[in-house]
């Protein structure tokens, strides 16, 4: 067991209602909250939109009864949400798609 690894363990056993679990740099990417962080060749950092396997890109739907607040501050979070990730000249073609 690595060090890192023990260090979890030791984390986890301190209370059984906080759980932490970890991230492990794959192909110089590593997820850090909805984005992926990768380096570059020449070591230089990048950044993108980063969702979980499980994500489903399932919002409420227009046509469901729901309060219109409701759907209106799903929208309302997800620019914000991209908004404080990207500079509008940065956003992604499939970012912009998804909420412009």
């Amino acid at each position: 067991m690595t060090t890192l690894n023990m260090f979890l363990f030791h984390l986890n056993s301190i209370s059984p209602y906080i759980q932490f679990t970890m991230e492990i740099e794959i192909d110089k990417s590593l997820p850090f909250l909805e984005v992926l962080i990768s380096q570059k060749i020449d070591g230089s950092l990048t950044h993108q939109v980063y969702h979980k396997n499980t994500h489903t890109d399932q919002y409420i739907h227009a046509h469901y009864h729901h309060n219109s607040s409701q759907k209106s501050v799903v929208l309302k979070t997800l620019i914000s949400q991209t908004l404080e990730t990207y500079a509008p000249h940065e956003f992604l073609p499939s970012e912009k798609a998804d909420i412009f």
